[in-house]
């Protein structure tokens, strides 16, 4: 019989530590993974709430208007209206009465028309105001659009809801006379939600008297 050879305990150890360390790294491996996928959510979870916070304020940027305040917004507006078409009128006229006097206008109207060199003059300084009358709006509306340019898109929405409302629920003009005209007809006199339900009311009672007059 062939004699045993004994094995030293080194060589035990040696012959088994191959099997040892893949052991070792596949749980290495394994308990990384829970914390790379942690890591993945944490992340995604990060990214999903800075795409909400970065919409949210794009969709609280588009200002929103009640009817009541553009009612009062329409109303600073006809007011900038009227007051620039003043301004623009009276400037207007201001710069042309030099003008006129310079090149002696009165008498070149009065050769050319016959008519008397004060009723030239006063005709021409009437004409130009009304020029500059009927500018002062164009200016008045620029003026308004710059200063409330935040809301500007939707209170130009609204003003075109607001005119087809005015359209579609105002009286038939046909029957109105002069000692009988329609109430209101463009609307100017409404500032509010309160003044449009008068408003309506008064196109209702205008249409009920002209059918009691036809029948």
């Amino acid at each position: 019989m062939a004699a045993t050879k004994m094995q030293s305990p080194l060589s035990i150890l040696r012959a088994s530590a191959p099997l040892t360390r893949p052991i070792h790294t596949s749980v290495f491996h394994a308990a990384q993974r829970p914390q790379a996928l942690s890591s993945a959510l944490v992340l995604s979870r990060h990214a999903s709430s800075a795409t909400s916070t970065s919409s949210t304020p794009t969709q609280s940027q588009t200002p929103q208007l009640s009817w009541d305040e553009f009612l009062k917004l329409r109303r600073s507006r006809r007011f900038i209206n009227l007051g620039s078409s003043a301004l623009s009128g009276a400037a207007s006229v201001a710069i042309a009465v030099p003008a006129f006097a310079e090149f002696e206008i009165e008498n070149i109207g009065a050769q050319m028309t016959g008519l008397d060199p004060m009723f030239v003059i006063g005709g021409s300084l009437m004409g130009v105001g009304a020029v500059g009358w009927l500018l002062g709006p164009f200016l008045g509306t620029a003026f308004f659009n710059i200063w409330k340019g935040s809301v500007r898109k939707e209170f130009a929405r609204k003003d075109k809801d607001f005119y087809s409302h005015i359209k579609r629920f105002r009286a038939d003009p046909a029957s109105s006379s002069v000692n009988n005209p329609v109430p209101d007809y463009y609307g100017e006199k409404i500032n509010s939600v309160a003044d449009y339900r008068r408003w309506l009311k008064d196109q209702r009672a205008f249409t009920r008297k002209k059918n009691k007059n036809l029948l």
